[in-house]
């Protein structure tokens, strides 16, 4: 009985009740409270009808459960099959939405995320540019709509003086940084505003994970003095280990971290000086983006006024922290989402293709409860019931494939994707992995359920037989529309990859060794230990056997270091400061272009001659030669960079893909400038020493075989160099293409499950036809048609199945690929020998799918066909 007509029943009784207390001669009050007294009983009966229908209504349920688990069972192979497919489609989803929940959903780990941005300045030919530490300290002071603004800079050091010397990551932070960050230290505490100056007290903090490899975690390490860089600090906090500052990408630990106000070398002091210093700040409540971006342009104009040399020309450019750790992956990673969709689309198809043939075994027993009375939605909802089971059940595989695929996903995006350390399993991707398998469960479930519900008893079979293989050949249609994107896209990557693979670098990085060396304090004290320290070093490391040239650089192109700085020719009027082209500077020492392989188009090279005591000398590239020269010699002209002084040009070398292979001269920095790294002053040199320097080992065979050796020589030197971070140069070049190879293995992973799904849909498609027309071949073969009849005639019903796919597939993929448009080089997005290869290729599959069951039709003896009927 349903609510409504319990509740009219009830009050017909509660009027009679009270009509019945009248006629025996009570007042109206009194019958109405007998009646309420009396009712008390019927709403019990209400409730106790309530409780017998939730009662029935739950029998019901767990009768279907009970029933599908045992059609599950007698299916056992069918039960396996579709399982086993959804639980890849759901897999690949749930591991794909633990990355796209790591990196782009879940809040940055810091406090009020929300409100933190980061800044840079901007300029005619640098969009983003590091800050001037001046103007920071102007913006600092001069803004309306942050609570504070912090400093960040990264910085090496070498620790030395107990124990083995050690090369640390670190980081020049300001006291702000920590607030502004909510950063509080396991131990001890933050810097004072007093520490963060020139001529501070000088302190650090060191991350946990130094703390307790290199102390044993000991709580007395607060007041302890480490020397770093040959300066002693004292450490005042242990940093948490789980903790990094933004803009940190990989396994890379914060090891240590000192005031940036302390630094004394000219570009902390200069504004024109830009040493790659990242500026975040902290908005206040209820200040938004766009409100903080007026408010800094208000104060670029203002030191645009102040300082037109520096800052002329100069903005700010403010974005959300997030936003900005972001942008460069967040399109991949949608683009990935999208695959990882179809795949699921395809999965859902070939498991209600396969539920659609198990219904067909079915239709007696369906038609047979339709007699005995049960109604479609009845019907319905056993068949909903049973997809479901299917559904979860393949949804906890999928859990269990995606576990182990975000193990995978974390190791091999940790030097691709920001955040990468955080990809895992947690209570939002369980929940995501819930929600796709009761959507997938009612997806191909609910299309069989209503084919099939409305079977009839006495309905003909053939033509239900044609009705439903035309819904099945929609399905195949439509997974062979869904793969088709999938493997144009996997085929653009690879495309994508092999140009690049021919790109020439502009030099040879094979057979080239590079190790990070670190001067101990005492050699890089003066200028003259610093050039003798090179000097030395160079000499033992070409004594090694198989050593045919070693050099010195301060800028490793494709390394992602970017020493750059305004460059303009001497005795010509300098450009506004808007206009003032930047230039890519090489400090290195003679040999490093011949040892690169860099080709010598005019001049010398740079020479052992050019010391500092002789005339500045420079090498440019013919990039910088077109530009700065374009109809004459540039030999002997002279350039300043900077506020340095001139230096005279004496060769022209070929460009270098800095950047990366897919790097171009139109890029925001297109000119390179080589000076003798000795030539330096001596204030300069100290500052180039004080970081890590890349010595380069040009060697007649494998490298990596000289990596012991390498090390030892450099020891022997001096025993507190330190040597870290040794790589072939080839593992440098192939780290540029990280992003694109990781994009291709999930890509093309994905689209190998997809054609594997869409092979398989169409193998069951035309093997489920060749069942249904057994008769018919057995007819026409008696008739006198041939074998090979019969197999053109199946195997065309695969073909136009399988053109109809590729047909809408190229349409789709015609628009789609234009999301890979920024990830592709050397190939259009709509290039009419990738899409007309992947149909080839996929027609290919499809009729390989369609021939075994043809085969086996063809095969078919005629008699046993006829006898089928």
């Amino acid at each position: 009985m349903n609510e409504r007509k319990l509740d009219a029943e009830l009050r017909f009784h509660f009027d009679q009740l009270v009509a019945d207390c009248i006629r025996q001669g009570m007042t109206q009050g009194e019958a109405l409270r007998r009646a309420r007294q009396e009712f008390g009983g019927m709403e019990q009966v209400k409730e106790e009808c309530r409780d017998a229908r939730r009662t029935l209504w739950l029998d019901s349920i767990w009768q279907d459960i009970r029933f599908a688990l045992r059609t599950m069972r007698k299916n056992a192979a069918l039960t396996t099959t579709v399982i086993a497919t959804l639980a890849l489609g759901i897999g690949v989803n749930t591991a794909l939405f633990s990355v796209v929940n790591a990196v782009l959903l879940r809040p940055l780990a810091y406090a009020q995320p929300d409100r933190l941005i980061t800044l840079f300045e901007t300029t005619a030919q640098l969009p983003k540019a590091s800050a001037a530490y001046p103007n920071y300290l102007d913006w600092r002071r001069l803004n309306s709509t942050c609570d504070d603004l912090a400093a960040l800079r990264w910085i090496d050091f070498s620790l030395t003086g107990s124990g083995n010397p050690e090369r640390l990551h670190g980081r020049m932070v300001s006291a702000s940084a920590f607030s502004v960050l909510g950063i509080a230290p396991l131990i001890g505490r933050t810097f004072t505003a007093d520490e963060d100056r020139v001529g501070g007290k000088p302190v650090a903090l060191i991350g946990e994970s130094l703390w307790r490899r290199r102390f044993g975690g000991d709580s007395g390490i607060l007041g302890r003095t480490l020397t770093l860089n040959g300066s002693a600090y004292t450490v005042i906090g242990v940093l948490p280990g789980a903790f990094q500052f933004p803009f940190l990408f990989g396994p890379v630990t914060e090891d240590v971290a000192v005031p940036a106000g302390q630094a004394t070398d000219p570009t902390m002091q200069d504004r024109l000086f830009h040493p790659g210093i990242r500026v975040v700040g902290r908005l206040k409540p209820g200040i938004g983006v766009d409100a903080a971006r007026a408010d800094f342009a208000r104060i670029a104009h203002m030191l645009a006024e102040e300082y037109p040399k520096a800052d002329e020309g100069h903005g700010v450019s403010v974005t959300l922290l997030k936003d900005e750790l972001v942008e460069h992956v967040r399109g991949g990673l949608y683009l990935l989402m999208g695959a990882v969709v179809f795949v699921l689309l395809i999965a859902c198809a070939n498991v209600a293709n396969l539920l659609l043939a198990r219904a067909t075994a079915r239709e007696q027993e369906i038609a047979m409860r339709t007699a005995l009375g049960a109604s479609r939605f009845r019907i319905v909802r056993q068949m909903l019931t049973e997809s479901l089971l299917l559904a979860f059940a393949g949804g906890l595989l999928g859990v269990l494939l995606a576990s182990a695929g975000t193990t995978f996903l974390a190791k091999s995006a940790a030097r691709v994707l920001p955040r990468a350390g955080h990809i895992g399993m947690d209570a939002r991707v369980l929940l995501f992995a819930l929600g796709i398998a009761v959507l997938t469960g009612l997806l191909f479930g609910l299309a069989p359920a209503l084919q099939f519900s409305r079977s009839q008893i006495r309905k003909a079979e053939r033509s239900i037989v044609i009705g439903r293989n035309s819904f099945r050949d929609l399905l195949v249609v439509g997974q062979v529309a869904l793969a088709l994107p999938l493997l144009v896209g996997g085929a653009l990557m690879i495309r994508t990859l092999l140009n690049l693979h021919g790109v020439a670098p502009g030099f040879d990085p094979h057979n080239m060794l590079v190790m990070d060396v670190s001067l101990s304090p005492a050699a890089a004290s003066t200028g003259p230990s610093i050039r003798r320290a090179y000097g030395e070093l160079i000499r033992s490391l070409e004594k090694l056997p198989g050593v045919d040239s070693v050099a010195v650089v301060g800028n490793l192109p494709m390394s992602g270091d970017d020493m750059a700085a305004p460059a303009f020719v001497e005795g010509r009027p300098v450009p506004k400061n808007q206009d003032l082209p930047v230039a890519l500077l090489y400090p290195a020492t003679p040999g490093y272009l011949q040892a690169m392989k860099i080709p010598l188009l005019r001049g010398r090279f740079i020479n052992e001659h050019d010391t500092e005591k002789s005339t500045f000398v420079m090498v440019i590239d013919e990039t910088t030669a077109r530009t700065l020269f374009p109809d004459e010699n540039p030999i002997g002209k002279r350039i300043v960079v900077g506020t340095s002084l001139p230096s005279q040009i004496v060769g022209v070398v070929g460009h270098v893909k800095h950047g990366g292979l897919d790097d171009d001269v139109t890029a925001r920095f297109h000119m390179q400038l080589y000076y003798p790294v000795l030539q330096l002053p001596d204030a300069f040199l100290k500052l180039v020493a004080s970081s890590t320097e890349m010595f380069l080992l040009r060697t007649r065979s494998n490298p990596l075989g000289l990596v012991d050796a390498a090390r030892s020589a450099v020891r022997s030197v001096d025993a507190d160099d330190v040597v870290s971070n040794i790589r072939p140069m080839d593992e440098v070049v192939a780290g540029t293409l990280a992003s694109r190879r990781f994009l291709l293995v999930l890509l093309g992973t994905f689209a190998g499950i997809a054609l594997l799904l869409a092979s398989v849909g169409i193998y069951g498609v035309i093997s489920y036809s060749v069942s249904q027309r057994t008769r018919e071949i057995g007819i026409r073969m008696a008739l006198g048609a041939k074998p090979g009849d019969i197999l053109k005639s199946v195997v065309g019903q695969g073909a136009v199945l399988s053109i109809a796919g590729i047909a809408l597939g190229l349409i789709a993929s015609f628009f789609l690929t234009r999301f890979m448009a920024s990830v592709l080089f050397g190939v259009g997005r709509t290039d009419p020998l990738t899409f007309c290869g992947v149909a080839f290729a996929l027609s290919l599959v499809a009729v390989c799918a369609s021939f075994v069951p043809a085969r086996r039709g063809a095969k078919a003896d005629p008699l046993a066909a006829l006898r089928c009927d």
